[in-house]
Protein backbone atom coordinates (compact mmCIF):
# COMPACT_ATOMS: atom_id res chain seq x y z
CA UNK A 1 0.00 0.00 0.00
CA UNK A 2 1.31 3.39 -0.75
CA UNK A 3 -1.19 6.10 1.15
CA UNK A 4 -0.66 8.82 3.50
CA UNK A 5 -1.63 9.07 6.42
CA UNK A 6 -3.63 12.36 7.31
CA UNK A 7 -3.31 13.86 10.91
CA UNK A 8 -6.49 15.70 12.19
CA UNK A 9 -7.84 17.93 15.64
CA UNK A 10 -7.58 20.75 17.34
CA UNK A 11 -4.76 23.57 17.15
CA UNK A 12 -2.27 22.87 19.76
CA UNK A 13 -3.33 18.80 19.58
CA UNK A 14 -0.14 17.74 19.22
CA UNK A 15 -0.55 16.89 15.21
CA UNK A 16 3.36 18.54 13.86
CA UNK A 17 5.13 17.03 16.74
CA UNK A 18 3.94 13.44 16.06
CA UNK A 19 3.67 13.94 12.57
CA UNK A 20 7.42 13.92 12.25
CA UNK A 21 7.63 11.06 14.82
CA UNK A 22 5.60 8.69 12.94
CA UNK A 23 7.01 9.89 9.88
CA UNK A 24 10.32 8.70 11.01
CA UNK A 25 8.93 5.37 12.58
CA UNK A 26 6.96 4.54 9.15
CA UNK A 27 9.65 5.33 7.20
CA UNK A 28 7.39 8.15 5.14
CA UNK A 29 8.09 11.44 4.35
CA UNK A 30 6.49 14.20 6.28
CA UNK A 31 4.42 17.86 5.56
CA UNK A 32 2.80 20.28 7.88
CA UNK A 33 0.20 21.79 5.87
CA UNK A 34 0.25 25.26 7.48
CA UNK A 35 4.17 25.34 6.50
CA UNK A 36 2.76 24.47 2.59
CA UNK A 37 0.23 27.57 2.47
CA UNK A 38 2.72 29.43 3.91
CA UNK A 39 5.60 28.43 1.69
CA UNK A 40 2.93 28.48 -1.45
CA UNK A 41 1.36 31.79 -0.54
CA UNK A 42 4.46 33.51 0.48
CA UNK A 43 3.07 34.72 4.20
CA UNK A 44 2.02 33.65 7.38
CA UNK A 45 -0.91 31.92 8.45
CA UNK A 46 -1.66 34.76 10.79
CA UNK A 47 -1.66 37.15 7.38
CA UNK A 48 -4.09 35.03 5.64
CA UNK A 49 -6.36 35.02 8.42
CA UNK A 50 -6.12 38.98 8.46
CA UNK A 51 -8.19 38.82 5.08
CA UNK A 52 -10.66 36.62 6.60
CA UNK A 53 -11.55 32.98 7.66
CA UNK A 54 -13.12 32.28 4.40
CA UNK A 55 -10.36 33.90 2.47
CA UNK A 56 -8.27 31.31 4.09
CA UNK A 57 -10.25 28.13 4.61
CA UNK A 58 -10.54 29.00 0.14
CA UNK A 59 -6.74 28.93 0.08
CA UNK A 60 -6.46 25.33 2.57
CA UNK A 61 -8.67 24.02 0.13
CA UNK A 62 -6.49 24.61 -2.39
CA UNK A 63 -3.56 23.70 -0.78
CA UNK A 64 -5.41 20.51 0.34
CA UNK A 65 -6.46 19.51 -3.88
CA UNK A 66 -2.62 20.31 -4.95
CA UNK A 67 -1.53 17.45 -2.66
CA UNK A 68 -4.14 15.16 -2.73
CA UNK A 69 -2.04 13.02 -5.76
CA UNK A 70 1.35 12.34 -3.13
CA UNK A 71 1.99 9.07 -1.83
CA UNK A 72 3.37 7.75 1.58
CA UNK A 73 3.59 10.97 3.53
CA UNK A 74 2.35 11.94 7.00
CA UNK A 75 0.44 15.26 6.74
CA UNK A 76 -0.53 17.31 9.48
CA UNK A 77 -3.63 19.70 9.02
CA UNK A 78 -4.84 22.45 9.85
CA UNK A 79 -7.44 22.24 13.02
CA UNK A 80 -10.00 23.69 10.40
CA UNK A 81 -9.61 21.79 7.79
CA UNK A 82 -12.36 19.34 8.01
CA UNK A 83 -15.11 22.36 8.22
CA UNK A 84 -15.02 21.70 3.90
CA UNK A 85 -16.20 18.15 2.70
CA UNK A 86 -13.74 19.00 -0.37
CA UNK A 87 -11.09 19.10 1.80
CA UNK A 88 -12.03 15.55 2.98
CA UNK A 89 -12.95 13.81 -0.33
CA UNK A 90 -9.50 15.21 -1.37
CA UNK A 91 -7.61 13.65 1.75
CA UNK A 92 -9.82 10.49 1.94
CA UNK A 93 -9.00 9.52 -1.60
CA UNK A 94 -5.44 8.93 -1.04
CA UNK A 95 -5.00 8.61 3.23
CA UNK A 96 -6.09 6.96 6.22
CA UNK A 97 -7.30 9.56 8.59
CA UNK A 98 -6.62 10.16 12.50
CA UNK A 99 -7.82 12.30 14.87
CA UNK A 100 -5.62 13.23 17.93
CA UNK A 101 -7.88 13.97 20.43
CA UNK A 102 -6.03 15.99 23.24
CA UNK A 103 -7.87 17.43 26.80
CA UNK A 104 -8.70 21.03 25.86
CA UNK A 105 -7.11 21.78 29.45
CA UNK A 106 -3.82 20.51 28.08
CA UNK A 107 -3.94 22.30 25.43
CA UNK A 108 -5.17 25.63 27.03
CA UNK A 109 -1.79 24.58 29.42
CA UNK A 110 0.28 24.44 26.90
CA UNK A 111 -0.17 26.35 24.03
CA UNK A 112 0.78 30.14 23.09
CA UNK A 113 -3.27 31.26 21.88
CA UNK A 114 -1.50 34.49 20.40
CA UNK A 115 -0.07 32.50 17.60
CA UNK A 116 -3.20 30.67 16.66
CA UNK A 117 -5.36 33.24 14.48
CA UNK A 118 -9.03 31.09 15.88
CA UNK A 119 -7.53 31.43 19.61
CA UNK A 120 -6.84 34.84 20.45
CA UNK A 121 -10.10 35.25 23.08
CA UNK A 122 -8.09 32.33 24.51
CA UNK A 123 -10.44 30.04 26.53
CA UNK A 124 -13.39 30.63 25.90
CA UNK A 125 -13.00 30.65 21.87
CA UNK A 126 -11.18 27.21 22.67
CA UNK A 127 -13.95 25.65 24.26
CA UNK A 128 -16.38 27.00 21.77
CA UNK A 129 -14.38 25.51 18.74
CA UNK A 130 -13.87 21.89 20.36
CA UNK A 131 -17.51 21.67 20.80
CA UNK A 132 -17.98 23.07 17.05
CA UNK A 133 -15.28 20.58 15.54
CA UNK A 134 -15.80 17.26 17.83
CA UNK A 135 -18.56 16.23 15.93
CA UNK A 136 -16.84 16.40 12.46
CA UNK A 137 -13.44 15.00 13.67
CA UNK A 138 -15.05 11.98 14.51
CA UNK A 139 -17.07 11.78 11.50
CA UNK A 140 -14.59 11.85 9.18
CA UNK A 141 -11.90 9.95 10.97
CA UNK A 142 -10.79 5.96 10.73
CA UNK A 143 -9.08 5.72 13.94
CA UNK A 144 -8.88 8.20 17.07
CA UNK A 145 -6.31 8.61 18.98
CA UNK A 146 -6.29 10.06 22.85
CA UNK A 147 -3.02 12.20 22.88
CA UNK A 148 -2.49 11.79 26.94
CA UNK A 149 0.71 10.42 27.94
CA UNK A 150 3.96 9.83 26.45
CA UNK A 151 4.66 10.80 23.10
CA UNK A 152 6.24 7.24 22.92
CA UNK A 153 2.47 5.64 23.88
CA UNK A 154 0.59 7.62 21.43
CA UNK A 155 2.83 6.93 18.36
CA UNK A 156 2.31 3.25 19.64
CA UNK A 157 -1.22 3.62 19.68
CA UNK A 158 -1.38 5.01 15.87
CA UNK A 159 1.09 2.17 14.67
CA UNK A 160 -0.90 -0.68 16.53
CA UNK A 161 -4.63 0.59 14.76
CA UNK A 162 -2.78 1.18 11.78
CA UNK A 163 -1.58 -2.06 11.56
CA UNK A 164 -4.62 -3.70 12.89
CA UNK A 165 -6.50 -1.99 9.81
CA UNK A 166 -4.68 -0.57 7.05
CA UNK A 167 -0.93 -1.97 7.13
CA UNK A 168 0.71 -5.15 5.73
CA UNK A 169 2.34 -6.72 8.97
CA UNK A 170 5.19 -9.20 7.74
CA UNK A 171 6.67 -11.53 10.65
CA UNK A 172 10.01 -13.15 10.66
CA UNK A 173 11.93 -15.06 13.08
CA UNK A 174 15.50 -16.19 14.05
CA UNK A 175 18.10 -16.35 16.32
CA UNK A 176 21.09 -14.70 18.13
CA UNK A 177 23.84 -17.78 17.36
CA UNK A 178 26.34 -18.11 19.82
CA UNK A 179 28.85 -20.94 20.85
CA UNK A 180 31.14 -21.52 23.81
CA UNK A 181 34.72 -21.81 23.56
CA UNK A 182 36.37 -22.57 27.05
CA UNK A 183 35.24 -19.01 28.83
CA UNK A 184 34.75 -16.96 25.85
CA UNK A 185 31.35 -16.67 23.92
CA UNK A 186 31.39 -16.12 20.14
CA UNK A 187 28.67 -14.71 17.97
CA UNK A 188 27.64 -15.94 14.48
CA UNK A 189 26.81 -12.88 12.10
CA UNK A 190 26.07 -12.73 8.48
CA UNK A 191 26.34 -9.93 5.98
CA UNK A 192 23.10 -10.18 3.76
CA UNK A 193 23.16 -9.22 0.31
CA UNK A 194 21.88 -5.87 0.96
CA UNK A 195 25.17 -5.11 2.50
CA UNK A 196 23.88 -4.68 6.35
CA UNK A 197 25.50 -7.25 9.19
CA UNK A 198 22.96 -9.06 11.22
CA UNK A 199 21.55 -12.18 12.84
CA UNK A 200 20.18 -15.01 10.84
CA UNK A 201 16.29 -14.91 10.48
CA UNK A 202 13.43 -14.75 7.92
CA UNK A 203 9.81 -15.04 7.51
CA UNK A 204 7.23 -17.26 8.91
CA UNK A 205 5.87 -19.85 6.74
CA UNK A 206 2.43 -21.64 6.62
CA UNK A 207 1.93 -23.92 10.17
CA UNK A 208 5.25 -22.86 11.84
CA UNK A 209 5.93 -21.86 15.58
CA UNK A 210 7.94 -19.16 16.15
CA UNK A 211 10.74 -21.73 17.23
CA UNK A 212 10.27 -23.68 14.10
CA UNK A 213 11.05 -20.85 11.77
CA UNK A 214 14.20 -19.56 13.61
CA UNK A 215 15.45 -22.84 13.46
CA UNK A 216 14.63 -23.26 9.96
CA UNK A 217 16.23 -19.84 8.48
CA UNK A 218 19.25 -20.78 10.93
CA UNK A 219 19.83 -23.70 9.01
CA UNK A 220 19.03 -22.23 5.30
CA UNK A 221 21.27 -19.28 5.53
CA UNK A 222 24.30 -20.87 7.56
CA UNK A 223 23.80 -24.44 7.81
CA UNK A 224 24.08 -24.48 11.66
CA UNK A 225 22.00 -26.55 13.77
CA UNK A 226 21.12 -24.88 16.88
CA UNK A 227 19.08 -25.53 20.09
CA UNK A 228 17.46 -22.55 21.80
CA UNK A 229 17.66 -21.48 25.24
CA UNK A 230 14.43 -21.19 27.09
CA UNK A 231 14.17 -17.52 29.04
CA UNK A 232 15.14 -15.11 26.13
CA UNK A 233 13.06 -13.97 23.18
CA UNK A 234 13.09 -10.12 21.43
CA UNK A 235 10.40 -8.89 19.69
CA UNK A 236 11.12 -5.45 17.63
CA UNK A 237 9.25 -4.09 15.07
CA UNK A 238 10.36 -1.52 12.10
CA UNK A 239 9.15 -0.29 8.85
CA UNK A 240 11.04 -1.34 6.28
CA UNK A 241 9.42 0.41 3.05
CA UNK A 242 5.98 2.79 3.25
CA UNK A 243 2.95 1.06 4.85
CA UNK A 244 4.46 -1.76 5.68
CA UNK A 245 5.52 -3.23 9.70
CA UNK A 246 7.99 -5.98 10.15
CA UNK A 247 7.86 -8.08 13.56
CA UNK A 248 10.89 -9.49 14.23
CA UNK A 249 11.69 -12.47 17.19
CA UNK A 250 14.52 -13.10 17.89
CA UNK A 251 15.76 -16.14 20.37
CA UNK A 252 18.98 -17.30 21.43
CA UNK A 253 20.32 -20.56 20.03
CA UNK A 254 23.67 -22.17 21.27
CA UNK A 255 25.39 -23.84 17.77
CA UNK A 256 25.32 -27.79 17.80
CA UNK A 257 28.47 -27.45 15.56
CA UNK A 258 30.71 -24.33 14.11
CA UNK A 259 31.20 -25.52 10.25
CA UNK A 260 29.22 -22.54 8.29
CA UNK A 261 27.31 -23.29 5.02
CA UNK A 262 26.06 -19.58 3.79
CA UNK A 263 23.05 -19.73 1.51
CA UNK A 264 24.21 -17.30 -1.26
CA UNK A 265 21.04 -16.35 -2.74
CA UNK A 266 20.72 -14.17 0.80
CA UNK A 267 24.22 -14.22 2.36
CA UNK A 268 27.04 -12.42 1.22
CA UNK A 269 29.85 -13.43 4.18
CA UNK A 270 29.72 -14.74 7.84
CA UNK A 271 32.37 -13.94 10.50
CA UNK A 272 32.44 -15.63 14.30
CA UNK A 273 33.34 -12.78 16.56
CA UNK A 274 33.43 -12.07 20.55
CA UNK A 275 30.87 -10.04 22.39
CA UNK A 276 32.79 -6.61 21.72
CA UNK A 277 33.84 -7.00 18.04
CA UNK A 278 30.27 -8.44 16.96
CA UNK A 279 28.75 -5.59 18.82
CA UNK A 280 31.13 -3.36 16.84
CA UNK A 281 30.04 -4.81 13.42
CA UNK A 282 26.33 -5.03 13.61
CA UNK A 283 24.66 -2.19 11.38
CA UNK A 284 21.70 -1.65 13.16
CA UNK A 285 20.80 -0.26 16.25
CA UNK A 286 18.32 -2.19 17.41
CA UNK A 287 20.58 -5.57 16.69
CA UNK A 288 23.09 -3.67 18.94
CA UNK A 289 20.89 -3.67 21.77
CA UNK A 290 19.34 -6.83 21.30
CA UNK A 291 23.61 -8.71 21.35
CA UNK A 292 23.52 -6.83 24.29
CA UNK A 293 20.66 -8.43 26.15
CA UNK A 294 21.35 -11.87 25.26
CA UNK A 295 24.92 -11.34 25.99
CA UNK A 296 23.54 -10.07 29.54
CA UNK A 297 21.86 -13.55 29.67
CA UNK A 298 24.45 -15.46 28.81
CA UNK A 299 27.02 -14.01 31.97
CA UNK A 300 24.20 -14.79 34.59
CA UNK A 301 23.34 -18.03 32.61
CA UNK A 302 26.76 -19.88 31.89
CA UNK A 303 29.43 -17.66 32.97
Amino acid sequence: MDKNVILIGMPGCGKTTIGKLLAEKLKLSFLDMDEYIEKKQDQTIESIFNKGEDYFRKIEEEAVYSIKEKKCFVISTGGGVIKSQINIKNLKENGYVIFINRDIEDIYNDVDTEKRPLLKDKKDNLYKLYNERLDLYRKYCDIEIKNKGSIEDVLDDITDKLKLNFLDLEKSCGAVVFEKNNDKINFLLIRHNAGHWAFPKGHVENHETEEETAKREVYEETGIKIKILKGFKTESEFAPKPNVMKKVILFLGEAIDKDVTIQIEEVQDYKWLEYEKALDILTYENDKKIIKQAYRYLNKLIL
